[in-house]
């Protein structure tokens, strides 16, 4: 029959599957186990079957086994891949491994968008017609891309023209005026409060400051 996994995490087209082996009869077990092996062996021929080329994160399966089974080990170790075998105790299963790989699929697919050499980013002007500050976040919801991608690429983009403070982008020539105004300012809040006056957002204070040198 159809093997419906017990959960499913999705990031981005990619699915993740959690099986979780409780408690069984060896009726159970034995079925379970030829099932496994029934699927792990097509996806190790498929893995075969495409040489191994694609390095893109595919789908995977997870199989979380309670620890008290002590029979269980070896049986689950000879058929499911090391990395995708998680052992439980006491009823709580531990997710790290599937947050991880969660994480490395996202890693994967920021880089691959920061390597698109078609996705191009213009910082135009904002809805309030300035160019002189850009908020990431912005440019992220305006072309549809994750923050870190839009961050990466605004950046690559655009480095001559903009600095990168917190979530947002300043015009060097702005920053160059705020340069001369905090001249002679030696305590922060006084800094921060004409940072403020020109309309520059508090969460990039900080290190606005430290890139102006002070």
């Amino acid at each position: 029959g159809a093997f419906i996994p017990d959960f499913i995490f999705e990031k981005y087209d990619k699915k993740v599957y959690l099986e979780i082996v409780g408690f069984w009869t060896k009726e159970y077990l034995d079925r379970k186990l030829q099932k496994l092996a029934d699927i792990f062996a097509s996806t190790d021929n498929r893995k075969k079957k495409n040489n191994n080329n694609n390095k893109d994160k595919s789908d995977l399966l997870f199989i979380a086994v309670n620890e008290d089974f002590a029979c269980s080990k070896s049986s689950f170790s000879s058929i499911v891949p090391k990395g995708q075998l998680i052992f439980y105790k006491n009823d709580t299963v531990p997710i790290k491994p599937i947050l991880d790989y969660l994480k490395a699929i996202d890693r994967e697919m920021i880089e691959r968008k920061v390597n698109d050499p078609n996705l191009k980013i213009e910082l135009d002007k904002d809805d309030n017609n300035n160019d002189a500050i850009i908020s990431i976040n912005k440019v992220a919801q305006k072309y549809g891309i994750p923050t870190e991608v839009a961050r990466r690429i605004s950046i690559r983009d655009n480095k001559e023209k903009y600095i990168e403070a917190g979530m947002y982008l300043i015009l060097k020539s702005k920053a160059h005026k705020l340069e001369s105004l905090l001249t002679g300012t030696s305590r922060f809040i006084d800094a921060c409060s004409i940072l403020s006056k020109e309309g520059i957002p508090e969460s990039c204070h900080a290190e606005l400051i430290v890139k102006l040198g002070y």
